[in-house]
């Protein structure tokens, strides 16, 4: 019976060393497993298709004068602006959207109580393009553009009753244009671009009755000058615009846009023969970055429109001119852009 005790507890201890033993390796290679594993890694970024960036300019021009021999008159100008980019780029796909909005004004001491605009801009500009091929430098595009400004404008000032006043020539749409384009691209490199449109629609806008003459406007009844003129005036024709942009290390650029727009519906010869038929803006834009948060910049607009007169208090017949604008300051600016 001894004997039989005796063999029972050698087994039973045999086999609880035996089953500890497995434990041990089950344990050391849970742990050889563990230690070996490969490190996770950081999931990969998500491509990101936009870029955007938004500049705030802020300029301030003052002169003050005591007792100045030569003369002259006390002014102050201020001028503020937002020039804003949001581009897609995807495969043969991209879609380019600029907004640049300026507003300027002048105050001057021989015009006590009168602030007068001296720039006002409203400009929205979208381009869609899908390339032809991969490695083709043409695309089928669309575009659409809208120019127009904030406030009324006028000239000619003169005081009455102690009250300013002057000739309006421009108002809050009015003129506005509105402009659909469909057409080929071309972009041979980075700098410049060309788009060809064919077919091309433009819908000009005036919403102040006095001002309509002035912009094209139509009578709505040619029978009855008491009508009055429409308030719009629809165009279809075909456009081309190049663009140009030039950067020397983020410090020197200059932007130029030329756009021309002829309309296949206007009869030109009818209304006058010495006009040249064709619209034209052409925007230039020079900056050269002086500091972090200063720059100096030339901005000129020349716009060319046979369909707008210009008609002094003595003229019977209006006249067709090449309208130009230029506007030089030191700006503050701050830049908001995404990372590339």
């Amino acid at each position: 019976m001894k004997r039989l005790f005796t063999s029972a507890a050698i087994a039973a201890l045999c086999l609880t060393a035996y089953a500890q033993d497995d434990v041990q390796k089950a344990a050391a290679a849970a742990a050889a497993a563990m230690y070996s594993s490969p490190a996770t890694t950081a999931a990969p970024e998500k491509p990101s298709y936009w870029k955007e960036s938004i500049d705030f300019n802020l300029g301030f021009d003052q002169l003050a004068l005591f007792s100045w021999a030569a003369g002259g008159n006390n002014t102050v100008k201020l001028l503020a602006g937002i020039d804003a980019k949001a581009n897609y780029s995807k495969d043969l796909t991209t879609w380019s959207n600029r907004l640049q909005m300026d507003y300027g004004f002048l105050w001057s001491s021989d015009k006590k109580g009168l602030l007068q605009k001296n720039n006002d801009q409203i400009h929205l500009e979208s381009s869609f393009a899908y390339r032809t091929a991969k490695d083709s430098k043409w695309s089928y595009s669309a575009s659409f553009d809208f120019r127009s400004q904030f406030a009324p404008g006028y000239k000619d000032y003169s005081e009455v009753d102690g009250k300013w006043e002057g000739k309006q020539v421009s108002d809050a749409f009015s003129p506005g244009y509105f402009k659909l384009s469909l057409g080929m691209s071309w972009v041979p490199s980075d700098w410049f671009n060309l788009q060809i449109s064919p077919l091309t629609s433009s819908i000009v806008v005036c919403t102040n009755e006095l001002l309509r003459p002035s912009y094209g406007m139509k009578l709505i009844d040619p029978n009855n000058p008491a009508s009055g003129y429409a308030s719009s005036l629809f165009q279809l024709g075909a456009s081309a615009t190049a663009n140009v942009a030039v950067s020397i290390n983020d410090v020197f650029k200059y932007e130029t846009q030329l756009v021309l727009f002829y309309d296949y519906l206007y009869d030109y010869k009818a209304e006058n023969t010495s006009k040249f038929p064709i619209r034209v803006n052409w925007d230039n834009k020079i900056s050269w970055q002086l500091a972090r948060f200063f720059k100096v910049a030339l901005n000129t607009w020349l716009i060319y429109d046979p369909i707008v007169v210009f008609k002094d208090n003595d003229q019977s017949i209006g006249q067709h001119k090449i309208q130009f604008k230029e506007f030089f300051s030191l700006n503050f600016t701050y830049t908001i852009a995404s990372k590339k």
